[in-house]
This record gives structure tokens, C-alpha cells and sequence, in this order.
């Protein structure tokens, strides 16, 4: 028991930054030149809360540096683990005074930030790969979600059963990457960010898990707490890669 009967002290939450946002026509060159800028300013900052950390890098369809590009240019997204709650007004501060910075911000035609929470507390996530097989071509894809749960559903019960998932679909050679609760935009808002080799590794596991006998009633079961659930394929682009280059 803590001393003299206080409470014991409250977990340091983990704080996200996610940011959807479209580039303008033609200037992706532009945007992972500042790209690269940032990534190598935040990993050798002296400031600790400016130490930020990328996630995940991706998009709607794949946008690769030094190669043609989809016309228009897909809807993107990234996410960024923050220091602390301060990262982000002490980020905009220092940033505004860069050059590349500008240069970035002028490359996007929209963007969307906002501000999340670990909310997986016990569920073991796996972190990004650090190599792809070669510069033009990640060894993944992405599977992006966006959920709420029914009233009748803790959160509690449903990160329980999100863990029975992970363990039944690492096998099948999917792996969560990130899971983060909603504090600003939707606040019950629950994302999360499955990986693997292919778009049909993934299907082939929904397959199993919704229609394999020991499987399919419980995951059912889990599936009948969750709603308003939108479901995207994203595939990494190239601030992946090149954030595996300034590690």
C-alpha cells in the first residue's frame, strides 16, 4: 500500500499525434524533402519534447518517393508518438521558424490533427519494421480502423477480446501495430492499426476468424460490441522509409 494511505500514483498515459491530410498535385518531391528535415531534426533536438516518434506513414494508395505518383493524390496519414502533452504547442513554436517546415506545410492542400491516447493497456503491439525491401517497395500493408463501442460494451470487455483476436491472427501472420483512444475529434472514438505481408493475408484471416468453427461464435460475440466501424486499406509511403534511414 502506497505510504500513509495515499493513492498510488496515476500510469503516464502514451500520447499520439495522428494527422490525415491530402499534398497538393506535384509537390510530393517537396513534402518528404521536409520530411526528411523534420525526422532528422526531432531525432537530434536537444529537447526531449521534441523527440517525436513515427508510428506509421501511409496512405490510401501507395506513394513512393521517385516514382509516378496516383492521380489525384490519395488521401494520407500519419501518426506520431508525442513526448508529453506539451510536444505538440512546443513543436509548432520551434517549427514555425524553419524554412523546410514552411516549405512542408505549403506542400499540403488539407490536413486533419488529433490528439489520442494508448488505449490498449495489456495488449502487447508490434512495432513498425525497420527495413523495407527496398526503397520503392515496403514488405507490408495496412489494415486501418475506426470504431466505437455499443453502451452495452465496456472498454474493458472489448480490449479483453481484442487480445484473444491479436493472439488468433498473429498466427495467420497479422499483427497490431498501434491502438489509440479518441480525446480530441470523436472522443469514444477507438483506432486501430493492423499489419502484414499482403491485403489477402489479411482478408484470408477475417475469412478464418469469421467462419472457422472454434472460432466464429466468439468472434462474433466481439464484433456485436463494436459500431459505426469503417475499415481501410493503407499501404506505407515513403517518410517510412525514410524514418528507417535517420534511425
Amino acid at each position: 500500500m502506497p505510504p500513509n494511505g495515499s493513492d498510488p500514483p496515476i500510469a503516464k498515459p502514451t500520447i499520439f499525434l495522428r494527422n490525415k491530410f491530402h499534398i497538393k498535385p506535384g509537390l510530393h518531391a517537396r513534402f518528404f524533402a521536409g520530411k526528411r528535415e523534420f525526422l532528422t531534426f526531432t531525432k537530434h533536438v536537444s529537447n526531449p519534447k521534441l523527440n517525436l516518434r513515427l508510428v506509421a506513414a501511409c496512405g490510401q494508395e501507395p506513394v513512393i518517393r521517385d516514382t509516378p505518383t496516383p492521380v489525384p493524390l490519395p488521401p494520407m496519414m500519419q501518426i506520431w508518438s508525442l513526448p508529453d502533452w506539451g510536444s505538440l504547442y512546443e513543436g509548432m513554436y520551434e517549427f514555425s521558424e524553419m524554412d523546410w517546415y514552411n516549405k512542408e506545410v505549403q506542400s499540403l492542400q488539407s490536413e486533419y490533427q488529433d490528439l489520442l491516447v494508448g488505449a490498449g493497456q495489456g495488449i502487447e503491439t508490434s512495432p513498425r519494421p525497420q527495413h523495407w525491401d527496398d526503397k520503392w517497395t515496403p514488405s507490408y500493408v495496412y489494415l486501418y480502423e475506426e470504431f466505437q463501442l455499443n453502451p452495452v460494451t465496456t472498454k474493458l470487455q472489448h480490449l479483453r477480446e481484442l487480445n484473444w483476436l491479436l493472439e488468433q491472427v498473429k498466427e495467420l501472420g497479422c499483427y497490431l501495430q498501434w491502438i489509440g483512444g479518441g480525446i480530441t475529434g470523436i472522443p469514444a472514438q477507438i483506432s486501430v492499426l493492423w499489419r502484414a505481408r499482403s491485403v489477402s493475408v489479411i482478408k484470408d484471416a477475417h475469412r478464418t476468424m469469421a467462419y472457422e468453427p472454434q472460432f466464429a461464435e466468439r468472434y462474433a460475440n466481439m464484433m456485436l460490441g463494436v459500431r459505426n466501424l469503417t475499415q481501410t486499406f493503407m499501404y506505407p509511403e515513403s517518410t517510412e522509409y525514410i524514418d528507417n534511414e535517420e534511425t
